[in-house]
């Protein structure tokens, strides 16, 4: 069961005026994503509470971190050091530029140190992910004041462009499940915003969501050049909640 959280809530109030746009042979510009499910755990704790590191992460056009620097490291050098070497770990979508090209890019943001009670190994920290404001992402050929829209971007989105996506996700997630990754949370908010899902309505959807994702996939190998979300996600999804 995929439950409605927070991020996936916002996501659907900014989506409140969401009218479809026309599909482009591309799905850039990306800033370098963070792949939350492959995140290692347990996460650096410091013995300093609250203790902050500012880093910036180098990551190559396959999405490996290349280098972690501490922008403003805390005042606990062990804590800065296994924060260094966790990050080293992490793996992300790779940052594409205008056409779609993966390009190395940069990653910056600040990292806290959980309480000291023992992170919840099936969730990511709040204190790293939950706060936008802290995370940004630039790469070549992406402008820094470039304000980056997730759903324009999935309505660019030909079937090959989602299924090169969603098989990196996969490749990197193994055999965890990826549909709680933004592009696949953006995909859901999009499609209850324009059918008005109500909440009688949402339980089936979320109960056929990851069939939904798997049947389109097999579409997508089938027509690489279709558009996809209105093509081939929301035929798929309506197919599927009439039965």
């Amino acid at each position: 069961m995929i439950h409605m959280n927070r991020a996936v809530a916002l996501t659907v109030l900014v989506l409140g005026s969401w009218t479809a746009v026309e599909s482009q042979a591309q799905t850039g510009p990306l800033e370098p994503r963070m792949v939350l499910v492959a995140m290692p755990y347990p996460l650096p704790i410091s013995k300093i509470d609250g203790a902050r590191v500012v880093l910036e992460l180098s990551i190559d056009e396959r999405g490996k971190v290349t280098a972690v620097n501490e922008v403003a490291p805390s005042d606990d050098a062990d804590f800065n050091e296994r924060v260094r070497k966790y990050y080293l770990k992490v793996r992300f979508v790779p940052a594409l530029a205008d056409d779609g090209t993966p390009v190395a890019g940069t990653y910056k943001f600040v990292f806290k140190s959980p309480n000291g009670d023992k992170p919840d190994p099936g969730a990511p920290s709040p204190s790293l992910l939950d706060q936008p404001s802290s995370t940004s992402g630039t790469a070549s050929c992406i402008a820094d004041t470039k304000v980056f829209d997730e759903v324009g971007r999935i309505n660019r989105m030909h079937c090959k462009d989602f299924a090169w996506e969603y098989d990196l996700l996969k490749d990197i997630a193994g055999a965890k499940p990826v549909y709680d990754e933004r592009m696949l949370k953006t995909v859901r908010a999009m499609y209850m915003v324009q059918q008005k899902v109500t909440a009688e309505q949402l339980s089936a959807l979320n109960a056929q969501f990851s069939r939904v994702i798997r049947d389109t996939l097999d579409e997508c190998r089938r027509r690489p050049e279709e558009p996809y979300f209105q093509s081939v996600f929301v035929p798929a999804m309506k197919t599927r909640l009439a039965h």
